[in-house]
């Protein structure tokens, strides 16, 4: 895409495809061959994009995860001699570390019109991913996070991608595929955006599913727009705003529409999570927080995050589920203690 990701909806695939892309120009540069100027060029855009994948606590693993090999086998594609990097020969170690040295970033303001938006604020900064449509990347493999993200304090992971286990189209592959096993909002349990197809034509899709998402990070907000759920029976538009202050996020949703609906939001956090008072807390990394809704009682079950293929580690989903007549707005508030 025009920023240089991967159009694909994995950060993992992303740093798949730099890596195959660094692998060409090396053996082109090895071999002096005419191709090594043009893929050089293409490997400085996918690496110029590597960094804004990483926060602070480490890669946020949006997307599939591929079996090709672990996700930190490749994150010497920052710049450091760890993984796939050691083991090339010395020269062209050092000429991929130049190359990622003087490698400029990718510009923020494309990559979220491609679909990804890095932001931070204070001792906050998430990644928001949403595919550029709201309908997933097709051919892709389809994971439903439009208005999902993932969110750090500072080094402590706070709310995670999930990513997948394993490859499916049922059971646990495609539940982990889905609005179900995203940070993301759902309405009668259905996804964000209906499954995609390489063979629908734009004018279906905006007739289906409206026109395309609006996605902004600006001052202490971050603020998701779509229409994905104006294909539901009474279903409208969705708005999702992230405010942040120094020890707090709000995340206020407005979701359109009539008649009487289920809304679920759910969060997928690797922290210990428990019950509290008027909410749960989360601990871990020597951080504690209470996350709340309102008016809605929170539901606290054990999951499974992914951190390469068929790897996993536990953690916590949890979601808030109401029914609810619509136009509805309801409050998250996510608190350092």
């Amino acid at each position: 895409m025009a920023s240089g990701v991967l159009r694909e909806g994995s950060s993992h695939y992303h740093l798949l495809i730099a890596r195959n892309y660094a692998d060409a120009w090396l053996a082109a540069r090895r071999h002096r061959r005419p191709e090594e100027p043009a893929l050089c060029d293409l490997t400085a855009k996918a690496l110029s994009v590597v960094p804004w994948l990483i926060l602070p606590g480490g890669l946020a693993l949006v997307g599939d995860v591929s079996p090709d090999c672990p996700p930190s086998h490749l994150l010497g594609l920052v710049g450091t001699d760890s993984g796939w990097v050691t083991g090339l020969d010395k020269e062209s170690k050092a000429a991929l570390l130049s190359l990622i040295d003087e490698t400029r970033l990718a510009a923020t303001e494309e990559l979220a019109a491609d679909g990804w938006l890095r932001f931070a604020h204070g001792p906050w900064s998430g990644l928001w991913h949403v595919a550029p449509g709201g309908w997933p990347h097709a051919p892709g493999h389809g994971h439903q996070d439009t208005g999902g993200f993932e969110l750090h304090f500072k080094d402590v992971p706070v709310f995670v991608d999930p990513g997948r286990g394993a490859y499916g189209e049922t059971g646990d592959a495609a539940r982990d595929r889905s609005a179900a096993n995203h940070n993301t909002l759902s309405v009668d349990g259905a996804d964000p955006y209906p499954a995609n197809k390489p063979y629908y034509g734009d004018a279906f899709r905006k007739a289906v599913a409206g026109p395309p998402p609006e996605m902004n990070g600006d001052g202490d907000e971050v603020t998701i727009r779509h229409k994905g759920f104006q294909r539901l029976d009474g279903g409208g538009g969705l708005r999702r705003r992230w405010r942040f202050t120094e020890k707090a996020m709000v995340l206020t949703d407005d979701l359109e529409g009539g008649g009487r609906h289920r809304v679920t939001r759910c969060f997928l956090t690797p922290l210990e999570a428990e019950p509290g008072a008027g909410g749960i807390v989360l601990t871990g990394g020597r951080q504690t927080f209470h996350l709340d809704a309102p008016d809605a009682l929170a539901t606290v079950t054990k999951t499974t995050l992914w951190h390469a293929y068929g790897a996993g580690r536990p953690g916590y989903m949890i979601s808030f589920a109401e029914e609810t007549p619509l136009p509805w707005s309801g409050e998250v508030r996510l608190t350092v203690i």
